[in-house]
């Protein structure tokens, strides 16, 4: 093997852990805090993202009809639900095939404002529910977060 190529095969290993770095989010209790590590994270079309419980007991779930809240994920994207992970380690991973701009809470935590996105690709703005106003039936501080999402990405995809 030539020290070039043995190069490129290390920076090819190099870019595939910093990759499978960047798709893993950590769900955390910090004193009395509960968030997600990446408030807002930038996928590739069919990445599977993996969300870790870190600390405390957490879950990562889509907002959408399908569970039993205001829809704020692409209308052709499958929802998801991990349930509560309690176990420090425990993981659950779904793949984002649809582009688009995906809002998801933590349901234990939701009223204390763990609300995350996920922008996939290139979205189209027009039709992104995820960068709609919030929902009033939303808890007030998830309503809150989610405007400050808006006032970060809508301007990183495009939109005034």
């Amino acid at each position: 093997m030539t020290a070039a190529r043995n190069a490129d095969e290390l920076e090819a290993q190099a870019d595939a852990l910093q990759q499978q770095e960047d798709e893993r989010i950590g769900m955390v209790t910090v004193d009395s805090a509960y968030l997600f590590t990446a408030p807002v994270q930038w996928l590739e079309p069919g990445t599977t993202l993996t969300w870790v419980n870190e600390s405390g007991s957490h879950s990562t779930t889509a907002y959408a009809s399908a569970n039993d809240r205001p829809d704020r994920i692409p209308a052709n994207a499958e929802a998801w639900d991990s349930g509560v992970l309690t176990e420090e380690g425990a993981t659950f991973e779904h793949t984002f095939d649809e582009e688009g701009v995906y809002d998801y809470y933590c349901t234990p935590h939701e009223s204390l404002g763990m609300v995350a996105r996920l922008v996939v690709g290139t979205p189209n703005i027009e039709n992104s529910p995820a960068l709609a106003e919030p929902q009033s039936s939303l808890p007030d501080t998830a309503q809150e977060i989610i405007r400050g999402l808006n006032t970060l990405t809508v301007p990183m995809v495009g939109g005034n």
